[in-house]
């Protein structure tokens, strides 16, 4: 009923969409996945859609996804995950579609954010969700990139360039570091480590307030 409906609302819409289905939370998370959003039931035979969201979180911050369930009780831990939404069985075509509106918008303006990176060989277009943490090297920056792109080494300051992303998921961790929330993988003790397997240590004077905004943007207790 759900496949159906997304096909009406990709031809209401004018929208072109595909849909897997998985019929576990294991199945789909050994899956190398690449979809832009994902409607979870809860429950699920085996691990429940919930706890399947939360550990899809560890590594995946950005991919929307919308719980489709009849355990109404859940709806407040679906905000512990950042869900995007959440439809109560028997789906309605009208509260599915109003969710994707949703879903959409958060989509295309993911998409658009990018950042032009000056250097002495040109001007290099990169999406901020791809960069994955900030470092300085003298008196440049040396930016690395979740995508496997080459670092680009920029003259900046790390400052500025924090104060110009004060409003996206990006935390100080020291100094002369800035990474993107997005792409932390694990945090133990006194460094984090990235979804690229770089290990940045937090500054004595950075740790609590990291701590304290790593746990706010996942949703969970570090």
């Amino acid at each position: 009923m759900l496949e159906e409906q997304l096909a009406r609302y990709g031809r209401d819409r004018n929208v072109e969409m595909s849909c897997v289905h998985y019929g576990s939370a294991e199945a789909f998370l050994d899956a190398p996945y690449d979809v832009d959003v994902v409607f979870m039931d809860i429950d699920l035979p085996g691990m429940n859609g919930m706890d399947a969201a939360a550990q899809m979180r560890r590594s995946d911050a950005t991919t929307q996804i919308v719980f489709v369930t009849s355990l109404a009780q859940y709806a407040v831990r679906g905000y512990q995950v950042d869900a995007a939404g959440f439809i109560v069985k028997p789906v309605r075509f009208y509260d599915m579609a109003m969710c994707l509106d949703k879903v959409c918008r958060v989509i295309a303006r993911n998409v658009e954010e990018s950042i032009t990176l000056k250097t002495q060989s040109g001007l290099y277009l990169f999406p901020v969700s791809d960069i994955e943490y900030v470092e300085t090297s003298g008196h440049d920056l040396v930016y690395h990139f979740s995508s496997g792109a080459s670092p680009i080494r920029v003259r900046d300051s790390l400052g500025r360039l924090a104060t110009s992303f004060e409003d996206k998921p990006f935390i100080r961790v020291s100094q002369g570091q800035l990474v993107n929330m997005m792409h932390i993988a694990r945090v133990t003790g006194d460094c984090l480590t990235t979804t690229g397997g770089a290990t940045l240590f937090f500054s004595r004077r950075c740790k609590h307030d990291c701590l304290k905004r790593i746990a706010q943007y996942m949703g969970r207790t570090i």
